[in-house]
Order: C-alpha cells, then sequence, then structure tokens
C-alpha cells in the first residue's frame, strides 16, 4: 500500500489517483493508438501541389503524423520544383526576339 502524498489517505498500489483527494500519485498510462490511412493520400499533394498536401495535413494529422506531414512537404516540394522549372523555361523565351503578326502578311 502507498499513501497519497497531497491528502495522506491510503491508495492501492494500482491506483493512479486519490479516491479520496482526486491528486495524481503516479504516471497516467494513455496510450494514443494511431490509425494508418490509405498511402493514395499522397495523390493529394501531387496533383494539387502546395494546397494539396496543407488539405491532406489537416485532414490526417490527428490519424497518422508521419503520412500527414509527408504529404505536406510533398506538395511543398512539387510546389518549389515546379516555380524553378517556370522560372528556368520561362525567362529564356522572354528574351527571344518575337515574331510579330506582320511577318506573316504576304507581300503582293
Amino acid at each position: 500500500m502507498t499513501f497519497c502524498p497531497s491528502c495522506g489517505n491510503e491508495v492501492t498500489f494500482e491506483s493512479n489517483f486519490c479516491p479520496k483527494c482526486g491528486k495524481q500519485i503516479g504516471e497516467v498510462n494513455v496510450s494514443h493508438v494511431t490509425k494508418t490511412r490509405s498511402k493514395w493520400w499522397f495523390l493529394l499533394p501531387i496533383f494539387f501541389h502546395i494546397i494539396g498536401g496543407v488539405i491532406a495535413y489537416f485532414v490526417i494529422r490527428d490519424d497518422d503524423t508521419k503520412l500527414a506531414k509527408n504529404c505536406l512537404w510533398l506538395g511543398i516540394i512539387i510546389s518549389i520544383i515546379e516555380i524553378a522549372l517556370t522560372m528556368a523555361f520561362w525567362i529564356p523565351l522572354s528574351t527571344m526576339p518575337h515574331m510579330g503578326w506582320d511577318s506573316f502578311i504576304l507581300q503582293a
């Protein structure tokens, strides 16, 4: 038998709280069960980039935190790659001389 440090009441060894004052005696064993989600959630950030990653994160963060964080990171990385590729190909195209409509007019 053990005693409550708050009120001195005698408590059983298995109890985590004092039955008289309600103070916590030992550690509370709370096991957080994680629910595994489908890997199909990775499609959301693949198709919708960072917005899909944020949506997937907030939907599945309570059930599977690792998958939620991975979906968010995937959305961020795909968005960065898309921005880099757009800048890499857009800037050289914008510096090229353009042909106007007058170059297509046939001269008689």
